[in-house]
């Protein structure tokens, strides 16, 4: 299913925690191979946490899990 949504990056507090531990390490890794989405949105596209998902741009594409935006994070 293919769906435009706008992506807004940033950062969470435990992607700066996990920076200061090394890029390489899991709780950096965790933090940045996730994409956060409106739990509404999931729901309405089938996806539970965890699924992996593709996003896509004109400068290229990634796979990563996506888990559901707590609302004081969004």
């Amino acid at each position: 299913m293919t769906e435009t949504f706008i992506l807004i990056p940033g950062r969470t507090s435990r992607q700066g925690v996990g920076i200061s531990e090394g890029k390489f390490e899991d709780t950096y890794l965790n933090e940045t191979q996730r994409l956060q989405m409106s739990a509404d949105d999931m729901q309405r596209l089938g996806l539970a946490e965890d699924n992996w998902v593709r996003l896509t741009s004109p400068t290229g594409q990634i796979e990563v899990r996506v888990v559901p935006a707590l609302r004081n994070e969004l």
